[in-house]
Formats: C-alpha cells, sequence, structure tokens
C-alpha cells in the first residue's frame, strides 16, 4: 500500500487528532500541517508520510523539507522548535505521534528507534 502520501497521511492525522480534540488546518504555508487543541493547549504538528524501508526491513522518516514550487528552493534541515510533534504515517498505515525535542536528526529517522511513539 504505498498510496499514502501527503495529503493522505494529512487527513490519517486529522481523523486522529480529532478523536481526541479540536483540530485546525493553517491558511498560510508553514513549517507544521495542523494544530491540534486538546482543550487545555494548542500544539503545532507536522505530518510525513513514510514508505521507504531499509534493507534491514526498518521504515526511514525524512524530517526534513525539501523541494517545492519556487527556484532558489532547497533542503530545509528539521528544526525541533517548528513544531511540537511530529506525526508519522508508514505505507503500511504504522502511525506514529513523536515530540518534536525527541528528534536529534536534521534530516533521516529511523522509526525502530521510536517505537515508544507508536500509537496502536
Amino acid at each position: 500500500m504505498n498510496d499514502i502520501k501527503g495529503k493522505g497521511s494529512v487527513g490519517i492525522a486529522i481523523s486522529y487528532y480529532a478523536l481526541k480534540g479540536m483540530v485546525s488546518i493553517p491558511l498560510e504555508p508553514c513549517d507544521y500541517n495542523l494544530i491540534f487543541d486538546d482543550g487545555e493547549l494548542l500544539y503545532r504538528v507536522k505530518v510525513i508520510s513514510c514508505s521507504y524501508k531499509t534493507k534491514y526491513g526498518v521504515f526511514s522518516a525524512s524530517v526534513k523539507t525539501s523541494g517545492g514550487n519556487q527556484p532558489n528552493s532547497s533542503i530545509k534541515k528539521f528544526d525541533d522548535k517548528s513544531c511540537d510533534f511530529v506525526f508519522i504515517v508508514t505505507s503500511e498505515l504504522g502511525m506514529y505521534q513523536i515530540p518534536s525535542e525527541e528528534i536529534k536528526s536534521k534530516h533521516q529517522i529511523s522509526l525502530n528507534c521510536y517505537s515508544q511513539y507508536k500509537v496502536y
């Protein structure tokens, strides 16, 4: 199932968070994809889809941002201050809600290192 990408992952994240509180989507481009309101606090959530597996069968997710439609766009390293959570959806529909301050890499993370944040 390699068709869970981009907006599909955002839709899954919206559904997940809507069961726990209110969800808002930013109107302007920013480093996060949605805002979650648990009734007490607001959280910025960056949503990432992940379909790449290493040769060992472990999902590896890119946390950097690259591309865009501007000629001067470049790779933007992950900044743990840019969001509160990173919500990752794998092509096998595995979901991870990782506090951004737990992510030390600026480019790529191996999801087996974040198994404690897997959503069941």
